[in-house]
Order: structure tokens, then sequence, then C-alpha cells
């Protein structure tokens, strides 16, 4: 079996540090992905509430 030189273990270590990075930025978009959905959520849901109180307090006058 060859020797591995030092500077193909380097490359090999360096290119894992990327993929980790890779992974973590990932994770971190689908995370703010999914914050953000939720905050648009919330606001539909406040929009969508408001909406059916005025209605209902307008079909009464």
């Amino acid at each position: 079996m060859p020797a591995v030189s030092p500077n193909v273990a380097v490359l090999e270590g360096k290119r894992n540090a990327v993929a980790r990075l890779f992974d973590e930025t990932d994770n971190n978009d689908s995370n703010h992905f999914v914050n953000e959905m939720e905050h648009l959520r919330a606001l539909l849901e406040q929009a969508v509430d408001e909406k059916e109180r005025l209605e209902v307090k307008y079909k009464v006058s």
C-alpha cells in the first residue's frame, strides 16, 4: 500500500472542512427559510383574523 503524501493529507483535511462548512451553511439556510415561512404564516393568520373581525363588525352595523 503506497504511503500518503503530506500534501494529499492536507488537501483531504481541507476538503472535509469545506464539506462540513457547506453542510452547516445549508442547514442554516434551511432554518432561515423555515423561520421565514413561519413568520409569513403568522402574518397571514393575523390578516385573516382582522378581515373576519371587520366583516362581522360591518355586517352588524
